[in-house]
């Protein structure tokens, strides 16, 4: 999707418009420990390293980074 002037405007960065293409290559780990029968915690561990116009777009290069870590934790418990 295109940076245009309005959005330009509102969030302070340069008009940008991204081709096709790849976006991005990562790997991802999960895991998941049981305490019984009835629940379980899972954690999810992924990076992400933006390429090509993802990584040129200037929310990367003016206030982020190619690199994309994601970490997140969730329990599950069965009724």
């Amino acid at each position: 999707r295109a940076l245009d002037d309005s959005g330009s405007l509102v969030s302070g960065l340069p008009n940008y418009s991204a081709d096709s293409g790849m976006k991005d290559v990562g790997a991802e780990l999960y895991s998941v420990v049981s305490f019984s029968e009835r629940s379980s915690i899972l954690v999810r561990y992924a990076y992400n390293r933006l390429l090509n116009d993802a990584a040129d777009s200037p929310v990367v290069t003016v206030d982020g980074s190619r690199n994309q870590v994601f970490v997140g934790v969730g329990y599950f418990r069965r009724f």
